[in-house]
């Protein structure tokens, strides 16, 4: 069932332009790599953190449990390796993950991937790019419909320009 199910998301990468290979992945524990992902997240770069730690474990095959292939990955994304690396040999960040193995539990997350959405959505698994679609249309049309409709009082005295949601008007 499981080599059935990475089949699957094989091929889901591979229509996506990327080239997973379950059979280079090392299997380890992800603590230290979610502490070097918050880590990223201070320095603004958690996305391309993320991006090439994913990259490095699934196309790779590198074992991102072990903290010096931590700080390869971020030295590439332009985190500092010397601070980086003593995040890494420290706590740091540690309640922080903690915090969000608590979150995920308490909203019934039990894999990965796992996406929430306006904490009310969950799309669970490898899913094709429509079903992502149609699951934001719908989380960002409820919403936007829940947001007050604020109107602005022109403190100029003249009307030189007039904008409502459908557009402006000179």
């Amino acid at each position: 069932q499981a080599k059935q199910m990475t089949g699957n998301v094989v091929e889901m990468a591979k229509n996506a332009g990327l080239s997973f290979d379950f059979d280079k992945n090392i299997p380890g524990n992800s603590f230290d790599a979610h502490r070097f992902l918050h880590f990223a997240k201070t320095k603004g770069l958690q996305n391309e953190a993320e991006e090439a730690l994913f990259h490095a474990h699934f196309i790779d095959g590198k074992d991102t449990a072990q903290l010096n292939v931590l700080v390869e990955v971020g030295e590439k994304v332009g985190l500092d390796k010397n601070e980086l690396n003593a995040v890494l040999q420290s706590d740091e960040f540690t309640e922080h993950v903690r915090y969000d193995i608590y979150e995920s539990q308490q909203i019934g997350i039990r894999g990965v991937p796992y996406f929430v959405l306006d904490r009310k959505y969950a799309i669970s698994g490898a899913q094709p790019v429509e079903s992502f679609k149609g699951a934001i249309t719908q989380a960002f049309g409820e919403w936007k419909a829940e947001q007050p409709k604020t109107e602005l009082k022109s403190l100029n005295n003249n009307n030189d320009a007039v904008c409502d949601e459908n557009g402006c008007e000179i």
